[in-house]
């Protein structure tokens, strides 16, 4: 076997133990590069919120957007909203996905389920979104939570 830029007379140094490392260190850098960049370390966020959007939203103006989540069971354990911490955000899929949305601006709590109001024009929708998605963030670093959607009706058209 020739190896490139070698001639046939060089002797052909056998693998050792420090080429395999070489290679090995240099794959996983590569995996770890391209998982950061490519999602694949992304935030986890399950669909499992039961979330009604309520009424339509006219991304133009600050009018509340009123969004109910109610107690729901999640892997067994039940989710409380009146019993979590008001890390809410709540807009287009992409929008909340890319750490935005918009936070509460009041909210208020039922037996088994909390109200909370958003202002539309912090959403993120865009006139030709259906969907919204709400987020509720374990902790403040938003990497990891639980996510809930339903269907949204846009009126008027975002002017930017």
């Amino acid at each position: 076997m020739v190896r490139p830029n070698e001639s046939e007379t060089e002797p052909i140094r056998p693998i050792d133990r420090r080429d395999v490392l070489r290679g090995t260190a240099g794959a996983v850098a590569a995996g770890l590069g391209v998982a950061a960049f490519s999602g694949g370390a992304a935030a986890h966020f399950p669909s499992e919120l039961d979330v009604d959007v309520v009424g339509a939203i006219n991304p133009d103006t600050p009018a509340r957007v009123p969004v109910r989540i109610r107690r729901t069971e999640i892997d067994g354990e039940e989710f409380d909203p009146t019993e979590r911490d008001l890390r809410y955000r709540f807009g287009s899929p992409d929008g909340v996905a890319d750490g935005g949305g918009a936070t509460p601006v009041d909210h208020v709590e039922q037996p088994n389920a909390v109200w909370l109001f958003f202002r539309a024009d912090e959403t993120g929708f865009d006139g030709d979104d259906s969907t919204g998605e709400l987020r509720w963030d374990k902790d403040e670093t938003r990497e990891h939570g639980y996510s809930g959607t339903d269907s949204v009706h846009i009126v008027g058209r975002r002017s930017r």
